[in-house]
């Protein structure tokens, strides 16, 4: 059962012959149906979080608690996908995580060549390790690094890495690997408790991160009285 987080997933089948006509299909085809959900995409109502930190740092919370049954689930899993477009607000308030597409089990054999630029990914919120492909990197802290740029972007109306206006994706990849973005206190966005959790998210390597969803957990629900 999925948790109830995410689209219940109402059907799926492997096609191999059509089903109509019992023809032998050029290419295998998976076909998946799941609940449609009454909901704003965060992407479409972005704009509406530029300043308002404890609006943001709920929304991130509410990411963080879906993911928590893939990060803890005994096999580890990364949802690798954290964007705007893939969480769905109800007018409750409550948040759905969608497009489980490119989710991977930590430390499992990789289906994809090594090496950059060869992820699977969604480059304006992929951690380091995604651009790099290094399979033995990417766990959870993964899923940190995309819900730190999320949480500036939404804070700030703007991208951390995306600088200017025409970046490609070589430049954009480079930034995110190298480059250490203002702090949110520092341009006058939010409190230093806040602005530290953000960029302690946005560390390059993986270690420095929060060690555990528990402490990821843990300190963002702490921003709430900060």
């Amino acid at each position: 059962m999925r948790p109830a987080n995410f689209p219940t997933l109402l059907y799926s089948n492997l096609f191999i012959d059509n089903p109509i006509t019992d023809e032998r299909l050029p290419e295998r085809l998976y076909v998946s149906i799941e609940e449609f959900i009454v909901s704003n995409t965060l992407a479409k109502t972005i704009t509406n979080y530029k300043g308002d930190v404890p609006a943001v740092i709920e929304v991130c919370t509410g990411i963080a608690n879906a993911l928590l049954p893939l990060w803890m689930h005994s096999r580890r899993f990364v949802h690798r996908d954290i964007k705007p477009e893939n969480i769905l607000i109800r007018p409750s308030g409550e948040v759905v995580v969608i497009d489980l597409g490119i989710v991977r089990e930590t430390g499992a054999v990789g289906l994809t060549c090594d090496g950059w630029g060869k992820a699977p990914l969604t480059l304006d919120y992929a951690a380091p390790e995604q651009i790099a492909n290094d399979k033995d990197a990417i766990s959870f802290k993964t899923d940190f690094f995309a819900i730190g740029v999320l949480m500036y972007r939404l804070i700030v109306g703007e991208h951390p890495f995306r600088t200017r206006n025409g970046m490609d994706n070589f430049e954009l990849a480079n930034s995110i690997e190298k480059d250490d973005p203002p702090t949110l206190h520092s341009i006058g966005f939010t409190n230093s408790e806040v602005s530290a959790f953000v960029a302690w998210t946005m560390r390059k390597t993986p270690w420095q991160r929060p060690r555990t969803p528990a402490i990821f957990l843990k300190a963002l629900s702490s921003l709430t009285n900060s």
